[in-house]
């Protein structure tokens, strides 16, 4: 863990950044995405200091049976949500969508002081008017009223 933080700064206690909350984090997506908005885009996501700080100790890969090193589920982690951006950003990218919710398939998980919502699915309008159901992002974090997406790892 210390390697893996070493030059990150002080200890996290809470997100930087982010949205208020799940709905706001995914309208600032889909807002990201219609505008190309790369930068906001990366904004939106756990940093590495976050991830170590906020995310990891708490989990279950930090205990036994997994125990698994810091590093390797973060280069994990990282490369799926490349992989669903890049994606997201070649299907819809360029495309005004409006949110319409945020549906999890159970409740949030607790890590830590840190809220986890897992398997969540966005409904929204696309730009004929439609509804559409899609798996955009991995998980979402929630820490002293900020949220951030985990990854952005999809069913796309």
């Amino acid at each position: 863990m210390r390697r893996f933080r070493a030059g990150g700064g002080p200890r996290r206690k809470a997100l930087t950044g982010g949205a208020a909350s799940r709905d706001d984090l995914a309208r600032a997506l889909f807002d990201a995405l219609a505008t190309y908005d790369t930068l906001t885009i990366r904004s939106l996501l756990l940093d590495r200091v976050e991830f170590a700080d906020l995310y990891y100790p708490a989990s279950r890969f930090a205990r036994p049976p997994y125990r698994t090193p810091i590093g390797l589920i973060w280069t994990q982690i990282q490369l799926n949500s490349e992989k669903g951006i890049t994606r997201a950003i070649r299907r819809l990218g360029g495309q005004p969508m409006k949110l319409i919710d945020v549906v999890c398939a159970s409740p949030p998980e607790t890590l830590g002081r840190s809220q986890l919502h897992d398997r969540c699915v966005t409904r929204y309008l696309t730009p004929a008017g439609d509804t559409a159901s899609r798996r955009l992002f991995g998980a979402i974090i929630e820490t002293a009223g900020r949220a951030k997406f985990v990854s952005y790892a999809n069913d796309m």
